[in-house]
């Protein structure tokens, strides 16, 4: 949220060329790993703030067109997100597969170039139904 904030307020951003300037490494204790499933939903809340901003179109010099694909795209990563997190859960694999199916009837092309995660997520449900047999 906080790069959009920018954004939002004037902010430019560019790409830099090659090499990157630094790295990050992500931790079992970060938000962003261990709280994926409430991260996700504050992704989709954030879509409908946005979403609802009358002048966001103006604000980021997207057409409405434009606007409209990339929130759209956003929420499906979203839900991608969400359908992740449950996916690791113990008892969640139906909450998992709501997520995931909610990301495919959204936009399933998007969803299927994710393919990795996906498999990755059935791998860890399969994973947590066999320690619990």
């Amino acid at each position: 949220e906080y790069w959009i904030r920018l954004a939002l307020n004037g902010a430019r951003f560019d790409r830099l060329p090659l090499p990157p300037l630094a790295q990050f490494r992500l931790s079992e204790g970060s938000k962003t790993v261990s709280q994926l499933d409430q991260s996700g939903l504050e992704s989709l809340a954030l879509m409908d703030r946005l979403q609802a901003d009358p002048l966001l179109g103006e604000k980021t010099g997207l057409t409405p067109a434009e606007l409209a694909r990339q929130i759209h795209r956003a929420r499906v990563f979203a839900m991608l997100k969400i359908f992740q997190a449950f996916s690791r859960q113990t008892g969640k694999a139906s909450i998992a597969l709501t997520w995931l199916g909610k990301a495919i009837s959204t936009e399933p092309a998007i969803t299927a170039s994710r393919y990795r995660l996906i498999i990755s997520s059935f791998y860890n449900m399969l994973q947590a139904c066999i320690r619990r047999q």
